[in-house]
């Protein structure tokens, strides 16, 4: 290792990783290994399908004609969704072209 605080490169399973060292005057400072690549932090779990109750509650915003009976269905069920369901069945109502049903 050189006295220039520098940036090398680990490889562990074929990928390799920057490790920065800090070295002070004469002083060891740490290393501190970076895994990740620099960018926007994605989420920690990432899932690709609607849950059940999200898509029940599509079909039935959907079915609901009525406005008593769409009242029904915001009350029974999407109160109950998630944020994450709820922001699921709003993107899907928009992919359907369903937009005034997201806006309501």
């Amino acid at each position: 290792i050189s006295q220039n605080p520098q940036i090398e490169a680990s490889k562990h399973k074929g990928i390799s990783y920057p490790i920065k060292i800090h070295l002070g005057s004469s002083n060891f400072r740490g290393i501190a290994c970076c895994l990740r690549n620099i960018g926007p932090k994605k989420p920690l779990w990432r899932k690709k399908f609607m849950s059940t109750e999200a898509i029940q509650a599509v079909q039935c915003l959907k079915l609901a004609k009525s406005p008593s009976k769409l009242e029904q269905v915001f009350n029974s069920r999407l109160s109950r969704l998630l944020k994450a369901d709820l922001l699921d069945t709003l993107t899907e109502l928009q992919r359907q072209n369903e937009l005034d049903l997201a806006l309501k």
